[in-house]
């Protein structure tokens, strides 16, 4: 047996011992639970690098006094993917912000992925990040070294936050829980949990993770070396575990045997406190000869049998692919020169026709509209713009309507070329009869039948129909009298900014559709837009408005009966003498909004949004404004007989004249509210904030006590006490005079003027 030779290299060079002094405060607690406190200091980074810059931002946004500007374009488009991903509602999305609050939510967007980078290179390099650096942990491959970038985002990206999140996300798609974002987090933070734990699974700690990137986390203050080395009573010990406190290390190499070939001994060698303690020669595991080879060599025939059936298959795709698209092509060049031949055909009987009042002119038009041509709609469009017939405007109204929403673009711009006319042919003051503006009217008047035409045939495909600042208005005289009727139709998602539509009638329509996931409160939900849009006299009764915005809307003497403006943003909108008997105005936002002599009676408009709302004059009757924001709002002589304001924001709200009898104010915030002349006979202000309330000539009791001041207080003194001001802190309301203050201590409020009464 030829004997190996040792070189004194190989021989008396010990590898060194490496010691890491990081983590040394942390040696006795066990390596599960330096895992999962490392893991919670890498969250905890992350989360207060972004949640600390965003809710400041958020702080600053409040109480800002600066000018709002747009949301940063990369804010903008953060926001926007974010909301697409967790199906969050369009409504709820920031368009303006502060100054500062863009810079803020720009550092708490750039902090994490900054941190995450740091966080990666540290564990690519050095396989320790600052809180593994910190517990003394660190991340190594099988071969003791660190892991590498590629590993690392296997590791980390894939296989901790990836694979599990990512189920989380799928689960809660597919399940009842969507669209509720805290059943997500829920699920998130259990599969985050699972994937931790799997390392308790098996006795080396491995989780799901380090399997995927062939990784292991050690205690930094161990040895690093080969995964596997000899002992000296013939087990293979791991170089994070030592045996006994002996450090075993291992050539794991083949020896020079002198001879230029490898030996088949491998050098073991055994240290202790002392020094070296002993030297080992093990013999290595002998190959077969012809093994490797052989073995290789199949794996490489089944390799390249693989590629090749691959390529096989790959060829037979592409071929097929190939032969499909060629036979597609050659059908729709022959289907396009078909068309093109009955298009031109029909184009050139319009031409040849005498008279454009003969039946063979309609006849061509109409069949214009079933050639299926794209050319037909522009065509038909110019016939209708240009024609004075009104036989001939019929059959072209008919066309369109028979094309479908594909005409609608066409009819749009037609319908604004036309007002544009219109507005020019008519001057002010004048009646516009002429024969032309007569003509014009007649156009529009066509253009605008076939719109309601084809909204009411086509409504289920109107998804995402752009009807901006198009004319549907009511015309009440003339020959072009016109008025919208779209009753039981959905107009879901309809766009329709800055319209004309006053005097329609929208009876049972719905402006408001749930989207493609069919779960309302989504992302995709479909949304009707009337912002700016003019809505006088429009009946909206029994609608669903759902969501809808209606921003600075002329809503003049608007019928809302019963509908539901759940939630519709009804900002800056003129709703002066608008009817809203019985609808729904749950969480709607009408800041700034004008309800000036309109009927809410019986609407209920609690959790709503009503600051700076001018309500002059206004009819609420039984109406209900729990936890409303009232504030700053205006309700002059309005009449809230039976309304309940009950825990409502009236802060500095103006309540001059107004009638509140048998209003129920508990727990309502009063501050600096007036309340001058205001009817405030058996009103419930349990729990108000009266202070600084302007009560100047407001009125707590009946008629009846209206005498003389000396029967007034008698007749107060021997009338049955209610209590109804029982615990009623009035001591910081001002403009109480002697009569409210004998009235207000006899029923129990507090005051310090009825310590002496």
């Amino acid at each position: 047996m030829v004997q190996p030779k040792i070189k004194r290299a190989q021989t008396t060079t010990v590898e060194p011992v490496l010691e890491v002094s990081y983590g040394a405060r942390f040696s006795k607690i066990p390596l599960r639970v330096k895992r999962l406190l490392a893991w919670g200091g890498e969250v905890a980074f992350l989360a207060v690098s972004a949640l600390g810059p965003f809710h400041l931002g958020v702080m600053v946004d409040g109480r800002s006094a600066a000018e709002p500007v747009p949301l940063n374009p990369v804010l903008l488009q953060t926001q926007d993917a974010i909301a697409r991903t967790f199906f969050l509602p369009k409504q709820t999305l920031v368009k303006t912000v502060a100054p500062l609050t863009n810079l803020l939510w720009s550092v708490a967007l750039a902090a994490p992925i900054c941190l995450t980078g740091v966080h990666l290179y540290g564990l690519a390099k050095t396989g320790q990040n600052w809180p593994k650096r910190w517990l003394g942990l660190r991340v190594t491959t099988p071969e003791g070294t660190p892991p590498g970038l590629q590993r690392v985002i296997r590791r980390e990206l894939l296989g901790r936050w990836g694979a599990p999140v990512g189920i989380a996300y799928l689960l809660w798609c597919w399940s009842g829980a969507f669209p509720r974002l805290g059943i997500l987090s829920i699920l998130s933070l259990l599969a985050l949990l699972m994937e931790g734990l799997s390392s308790q699974l098996q006795r080396r700690q491995r989780a799901f993770h380090d399997f995927l990137a062939d990784t292991r986390v050690v205690d930094a203050r161990s040895r690093i070396g080969p995964e596997r080395h000899w002992s000296p009573t013939g087990r293979y010990s791991s170089p994070g575990y030592p045996e006994g406190g002996h450090g075993i290390r291992s050539l794991d190499r083949p020896l020079d045997n002198g001879g230029g070939g490898d030996a088949e001994y491998s050098l073991i060698w055994t240290e202790e406190s002392g020094g070296l303690t002993s030297i080992v020669l093990a013999p290595r595991a002998m190959t077969p000869p012809g093994h490797f080879n052989s073995r290789r060599s199949r794996r490489f025939g089944l390799m390249l049998g693989g590629v090749a059936l691959v390529g096989l298959l790959g060829l037979a795709g592409v071929l097929g692919w190939v032969l499909t698209h060629r036979q597609q092509r050659i059908h729709e060049q022959e289907w396009g020169v078909r068309n093109d031949r009955v298009f031109l055909a029909l184009v050139e009987m319009l031409a040849s026709t005498a008279s454009p009042q003969a039946i063979e002119h309609r006849t061509a038009i109409l069949a214009l509209a079933s050639s299926e041509d794209p050319r037909a709609i522009a065509l038909v469009a110019d016939i209708l713009a240009q024609t004075s017939h009104q036989e001939v405007m019929e059959a072209v109204q008919q066309a369109l309507v028979t094309i479908g929403p594909e005409a609608l673009p066409a009819l749009k711009r037609l319908n604004q070329t036309l007002l544009n006319d219109q507005a020019a042919l008519q001057p002010a003051g004048t009646s516009g009869q002429g024969s032309q503006y007569r003509t014009i009217a007649l156009r529009q008047y066509m253009v605008k039948r076939a719109i309601a035409k084809i909204l009411t045939l086509y409504s289920d495909q109107l998804h995402s129909v752009d009807l901006r600042r198009t004319d549907l208005g009511q015309v009440k005289t003339g020959v072009s009298q016109y008025r919208l009727v779209l009753d039981q139709t959905h107009l879901v998602g309809i766009q329709f900014r800055g319209a004309r539509l006053s005097g329609a009638s929208f009876r049972k329509g719905r402006f408001f559709g749930a989207g493609e996931d069919a779960r309302p409160g989504t992302y995709d939900d479909w949304i009707a837009d009337l912002s700016g849009a003019d809505l006088k006299e429009t009946d909206f009764t029994d609608a669903d408005l759902n969501l809808a915005v209606m921003q600075r809307s002329s809503l003049l003497r608007a019928t809302f009966h019963r509908a539901n403006l759940m939630q519709a943003n009804l900002t800056g909108a003129n709703l002066s003498g608008a009817r809203l008997i019985g609808a729904n105005l749950k969480q709607a936002i009408l800041n700034d909004a004008s309800l000036t002599g309109g009927d809410l009676t019986d609407a209920d408009v609690s959790h709503a949004l009503l600051q700076g709302a001018r309500l002059g004059r206004v009819s609420a009757v039984g109406a209900v404004f729990q936890n409303a924001n009232l504030s700053q709002s205006n309700w002059q002589n309005a009449d809230l007989t039976d309304a309940d304001l009950s825990g409502a924001n009236l802060q500095s709200a103006n309540l001059t004249g107004a009638r509140l009898k048998y209003v129920d104010l508990s727990d309502a915030n009063l501050q600096a509210a007036r309340l001058r002349g205001s009817n405030l006979t058996a009103v419930n202000l349990q729990g108000a904030n009266l202070a600084e309330t302007d009560f100047q000539d407001a009125i707590f009791y009946p008629s009846g006590f209206v005498m003389s001041r000396d029967q007034f207080i008698q007749a107060i003194l021997d009338s049955e006490e209610t209590h109804q001001f029982e615990g009623v802190d009035f001591s910081q309301a001002i403009n109480l005079d002697d009569d409210q203050l004998t009235y207000i201590c006899a029923q129990g409020g507090l005051h310090p003027a009825c310590r002496g009464r």
